[in-house]
């Protein structure tokens, strides 16, 4: 199991692999923001966003959609990056509750 935090780095890391983009995950620029709804999000949950533009860029979106397997309850689901964040636990104690 992850957490939220720990699925918001893991979503800027991708981003920055994909795109071959070489700076801190806390430097990124507006425009590569603009780019990815995911990314938006997963900054905004992270608080790395810096100006109320990009603030209310990320709030009006919900990220791309990712495909979410319950091998519990045998189901595949298509959740939101922002749905996703949502399910996560904060912490790993809270998930062991």
């Amino acid at each position: 199991m992850i957490t939220k935090r720990i699925f918001c780095i893991s979503i800027i890391a991708e981003y920055l692999s994909k795109n071959h983009i070489k700076c801190s995950w806390k430097d990124i620029s507006e425009s590569e923001i603009l780019k990815s709804s995911s990314l938006a999000v997963a900054m905004e949950y992270l608080g790395l966003l810096k100006s109320q533009t990009m603030k209310e860029y990320a709030e009006s979106r919900d990220g791309i959609f990712k495909l979410c397997i319950d091998e519990e309850a045998s189901e595949t689901n298509i959740l939101s990056t922002r749905e996703m964040i949502d399910l996560l636990p904060e912490t790993f104690e809270e998930w062991q509750k």
